[in-house]
């Protein structure tokens, strides 16, 4: 496989389905991975400039992609798998972890 650009970000959702949107587009903007995390499940709020910061772009020669996110209670992180390996990340604090 050919080293390809790919692009993670990171959006908040708005609605009855509050939460964060994450994906990995290749460079065509084609959808690889993506994942949903519910506000309320994880009771987490990111601050606003985090979220507007919350994209890397990387490079990769890899055959599968897989994204992941832990929740610790004060962060929220997305890892970017590439053949098993963390080829990026994105970290969000908890603005009311950050408050307390």
């Amino acid at each position: 496989m050919p080293l390809q650009t790919y692009r993670l970000a990171v959006t908040e959702m708005d609605g009855e389905e509050r939460g964060l949107d994450a994906t990995v587009y290749d460079e065509d903007e084609a959808i690889v991975a993506s994942t949903r995390v519910a506000a309320a499940e994880y009771d987490f709020e990111p601050s606003s400039q985090d979220i507007s910061e919350a994209e890397t772009a990387f490079t990769a020669d890899v055959t599968t992609i897989d994204l992941q996110f832990v929740h610790d209670g004060a962060t929220l992180v997305f890892r970017v798998l590439g053949d098993r390996d963390e080829v990026a990340t994105v970290r969000l604090a908890d603005e009311t972890e950050e408050a307390a």
